[in-house]
C-alpha cells in the first residue's frame, strides 16, 4: 500500500515494473496509469529555481498531465471529493525539494499548492512567512475562502498564500486588508497556492 503525506489523499496503488521505466498504477479507475519519469530528471528545478504565479520548474499551470508525466515524477494520482463542487483529481508531483499538489482539470495542470518552505518566490515569501512581511509589500488583500484567510498582491500575480488557522468571523473583517490588520503579526502562511497570472484565485 502507498501512504501520502496529505491527509486529503488516502489511496492504494500497485507498483508494476516495466523495463527501464516504472509505471505506478492507482486504485482509482479515472485516474489510470501514471508514469514515473526516468530517473535523473529533475522536473526543470535547478538550485535556482522559485515559486511563480505559472508554477516550479516544468510543473507549470495550463500544462498537459502527459507533459508532466514525461519530465517529472508523479508520486501518486488520485481523485478526491472537494465538497459540494464534486471529485477532482489531484497529483503529486517530486519536485525534489518538496512535493507538490497540482490540480487537474480536462488533463490540463489548473492549479498548484505548495505546502513547505523548501522554495520561495523571488523576493523569498515562503510557507512559513510571517503575515507582518507580507504586510510590507502595501498592496496586499485579504480574501476568505473555504474557511481559511488568504493573502494576494497584484504584485505576485497568480499567486495566494493561506494564513494558518481559520479565517475570522463576523463581525471581524472578512477580506481586504482589514481582515489582515486584526491578525498578530507572528500568524504564517502555511500553504501557496499557484493558478496563472491572469485567472482569478
Amino acid at each position: 500500500m502507498c501512504r501520502s503525506s496529505s491527509v486529503r489523499l488516502r489511496f492504494s496503488c500497485l507498483l508494476v515494473g516495466l523495463p527501464g521505466r516504472k509505471k505506478i498504477r492507482f486504485a482509482d479507475s479515472a485516474a489510470g496509469e501514471v508514469a514515473r519519469a526516468p530517473a535523473g530528471q529533475a522536473c526543470g528545478v535547478s538550485a535556482t529555481t522559485v515559486i511563480t504565479g505559472d508554477g516550479i520548474g516544468s510543473l507549470r499551470i495550463g500544462r498537459p498531465v502527459p507533459d508532466i508525466t514525461d519530465s517529472c515524477v508523479v508520486v501518486s494520482n488520485s481523485s478526491v471529493m472537494a465538497g459540494d463542487s464534486g471529485s477532482v483529481r489531484l497529483l503529486r508531483v517530486d519536485l525534489l525539494r518538496d512535493t507538490a499538489e497540482a490540480e487537474v482539470r480536462a488533463d490540463t495542470i489548473r492549479r498548484i499548492d505548495v505546502a513547505d518552505s523548501a522554495f520561495h518566490t523571488s523576493d523569498h515569501f515562503s510557507v512559513d512567512t510571517r503575515v507582518a512581511t507580507l504586510l510590507t509589500l502595501g498592496d496586499v488583500e485579504g480574501r476568505t475562502s473555504g474557511g481559511s484567510l488568504w493573502v494576494v498582491s497584484p504584485s505576485h500575480c497568480g499567486l495566494s498564500f493561506r494564513l494558518e488557522g481559520p479565517a475570522p468571523t463576523p463581525p471581524a473583517a472578512q477580506s481586504r486588508k482589514a481582515a489582515l490588520r486584526r491578525l498578530a503579526g507572528e500568524d504564517r502562511v502555511d500553504r501557496i497556492s499557484m493558478f496563472g497570472c491572469g485567472t482569478p484565485p
